[in-house]
Protein backbone atom coordinates (compact mmCIF):
# COMPACT_ATOMS: atom_id res chain seq x y z
CA UNK A 1 0.00 0.00 0.00
CA UNK A 2 1.10 3.65 -0.59
CA UNK A 3 0.12 6.84 0.72
CA UNK A 4 -2.19 8.77 -1.17
CA UNK A 5 -3.79 11.87 -1.38
CA UNK A 6 -7.39 12.22 -2.00
CA UNK A 7 -9.08 16.06 -3.26
CA UNK A 8 -12.80 16.29 -3.68
CA UNK A 9 -14.20 19.21 -5.76
CA UNK A 10 -17.98 20.06 -6.84
CA UNK A 11 -19.86 18.90 -9.84
CA UNK A 12 -19.89 23.01 -11.14
CA UNK A 13 -16.27 23.60 -10.52
CA UNK A 14 -15.39 20.49 -11.98
CA UNK A 15 -17.06 21.53 -15.23
CA UNK A 16 -15.52 24.87 -15.23
CA UNK A 17 -12.35 23.30 -15.31
CA UNK A 18 -13.48 21.29 -18.14
CA UNK A 19 -14.64 24.40 -20.33
CA UNK A 20 -11.22 26.25 -19.23
CA UNK A 21 -8.42 24.36 -19.25
CA UNK A 22 -8.18 22.26 -22.53
CA UNK A 23 -5.12 19.89 -21.48
CA UNK A 24 -6.92 18.77 -18.69
CA UNK A 25 -10.19 18.62 -21.08
CA UNK A 26 -8.14 16.39 -23.79
CA UNK A 27 -6.45 14.26 -21.24
CA UNK A 28 -9.39 13.11 -19.98
CA UNK A 29 -10.85 12.60 -23.45
CA UNK A 30 -7.67 10.53 -23.87
CA UNK A 31 -8.08 8.49 -20.50
CA UNK A 32 -12.06 7.76 -21.64
CA UNK A 33 -10.80 6.62 -25.39
CA UNK A 34 -8.37 4.24 -23.91
CA UNK A 35 -10.99 2.79 -21.36
CA UNK A 36 -13.92 2.12 -23.80
CA UNK A 37 -11.22 0.87 -26.33
CA UNK A 38 -9.81 -1.91 -23.72
CA UNK A 39 -13.75 -2.21 -22.84
CA UNK A 40 -14.66 -3.27 -26.31
CA UNK A 41 -11.59 -5.27 -26.65
CA UNK A 42 -12.07 -7.61 -23.70
CA UNK A 43 -16.04 -7.70 -24.57
CA UNK A 44 -15.39 -9.18 -28.00
CA UNK A 45 -12.11 -11.12 -26.62
CA UNK A 46 -15.09 -12.58 -24.30
CA UNK A 47 -17.48 -13.72 -27.11
CA UNK A 48 -14.99 -15.39 -29.53
CA UNK A 49 -13.24 -17.25 -26.74
CA UNK A 50 -14.68 -19.83 -24.25
CA UNK A 51 -14.58 -18.74 -20.54
CA UNK A 52 -11.92 -21.68 -19.66
CA UNK A 53 -9.92 -20.31 -22.43
CA UNK A 54 -10.03 -16.67 -21.14
CA UNK A 55 -9.78 -18.22 -17.56
CA UNK A 56 -6.25 -19.91 -18.46
CA UNK A 57 -5.22 -16.63 -19.49
CA UNK A 58 -6.31 -14.51 -16.47
CA UNK A 59 -4.29 -17.52 -14.23
CA UNK A 60 -1.39 -16.96 -16.30
CA UNK A 61 -1.23 -13.50 -15.94
CA UNK A 62 -1.69 -13.82 -12.51
CA UNK A 63 1.29 -16.04 -11.57
CA UNK A 64 3.61 -14.25 -14.23
CA UNK A 65 2.46 -10.62 -12.61
CA UNK A 66 2.49 -12.10 -9.02
CA UNK A 67 -1.28 -10.97 -8.72
CA UNK A 68 -3.82 -12.02 -6.20
CA UNK A 69 -6.92 -11.86 -7.09
CA UNK A 70 -10.49 -13.27 -5.27
CA UNK A 71 -13.12 -15.52 -7.24
CA UNK A 72 -15.13 -12.56 -6.93
CA UNK A 73 -13.14 -10.11 -8.89
CA UNK A 74 -12.24 -12.98 -11.03
CA UNK A 75 -15.74 -13.58 -12.56
CA UNK A 76 -15.97 -10.03 -12.70
CA UNK A 77 -13.22 -8.99 -14.80
CA UNK A 78 -14.15 -11.91 -17.18
CA UNK A 79 -17.68 -11.22 -17.20
CA UNK A 80 -18.98 -14.05 -15.86
CA UNK A 81 -20.94 -15.14 -12.33
CA UNK A 82 -18.88 -16.53 -9.90
CA UNK A 83 -20.70 -20.46 -10.30
CA UNK A 84 -19.83 -19.99 -13.94
CA UNK A 85 -16.28 -19.51 -13.26
CA UNK A 86 -16.14 -22.29 -10.32
CA UNK A 87 -17.39 -24.24 -13.73
CA UNK A 88 -14.61 -23.14 -15.67
CA UNK A 89 -12.05 -24.04 -12.96
CA UNK A 90 -13.56 -27.84 -12.49
CA UNK A 91 -13.47 -27.81 -16.09
CA UNK A 92 -9.58 -27.00 -16.20
CA UNK A 93 -9.07 -28.98 -13.70
CA UNK A 94 -10.25 -32.46 -15.28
Amino acid sequence: MTDVTVYAITPNYFGELIKNDLKLNNLLLDVFAERIINTASRASYQQLYTIEHSLGKLLELQSKQEIAMSKEDMASYLGVTVRSLNRAFKSLSE
